[in-house]
């Protein structure tokens, strides 16, 4: 069976490309790998638009245990030497080659790039999901989808825009004046600014309202009136 490339209905064979291969085994057991499914061109002239081979991301489940693949495949180096002698190889991330499989010595002031490729699923930074693939730093999106750049919206929506969910909003609004400061002779009294949620007039933290907006105190003459003779 001749299967779609998805370029305006045109059959792989059309387009000179053959059927994909079946999905390799992932790259890791647990915390996320990658899968690698391959195709050839049979065309003498080569084939027009696509790639050779395409990747996704499998095995997502956390591991049962704190395991650092990078860490993993450094130590794989432990009982090879290194310029004569053997080092135990701790992981390092270079900054400037996230996905070199590049170690560094323990107790020593050094690091080794082992191999210009880290193994297929290995994080290009910490603390994120960006993945190496074929020692390129590809995205890796909230869909979980290689090369995407989805992010979680501020209503907690994959790829969502903000706008499905309700956000409070925050306005500046004024306090109750406060006592007069004298009762006869003339004194005052003063408002002070508040932040407030602007659905529920709850008062919240300054820190919550636009600092540019904040009204200045407002103040009031009060009691006037000639205090009586003592």
């Amino acid at each position: 069976m001749v299967g779609l490339n998805g370029v305006n209905g045109r059959s792989v064979l059309e387009d000179g490309w053959s059927e994909w291969s079946e999905w390799s085994i992932c790259s890791r057991s647990c915390d996320g790998g990658v899968s690698v499914s391959l195709r050839k061109c049979n065309h003498k002239r080569g084939c027009i638009e696509g790639t050779a081979e395409r990747h996704k991301i499998c095995n997502m489940q956390p591991c049962p245990s704190d395991v650092d693949f990078r860490g993993t495949q450094c130590s794989n180096y432990n009982k090879q030497p290194y310029r004569g002698r053997l080092y135990e190889w701790l992981p390092y991330l270079d900054p400037l080659d996230p996905c070199s499989l590049t170690c560094r010595a323990k107790t020593f002031n050094f690091v080794a790039k082992h191999s210009p490729k880290a193994e297929d699923g290995t994080r290009c930074r910490d603390g994120s999901l960006d993945m190496c693939v074929t020692g390129k730093c590809l995205s890796v999106g909230c869909d979980l989808v290689l090369g995407s750049d989805n992010k979680v919206d501020g209503c907690g929506i994959c790829g969502g825009d903000g706008t499905s969910c309700s956000r409070p909003t925050y306005i500046w609004s004024e306090t109750n004046y406060s006592p007069c400061s004298v009762s006869c002779g003339r004194g005052y009294q003063m408002s002070q600014p508040i932040c407030i949620n602007n659905e529920t007039k709850e008062v919240v933290d300054e820190i919550l309202c636009d600092p540019t907006l904040r009204p200045r105190p407002h103040i009031n003459e009060c009691n006037a009136q000639k205090c009586p003779p003592l």
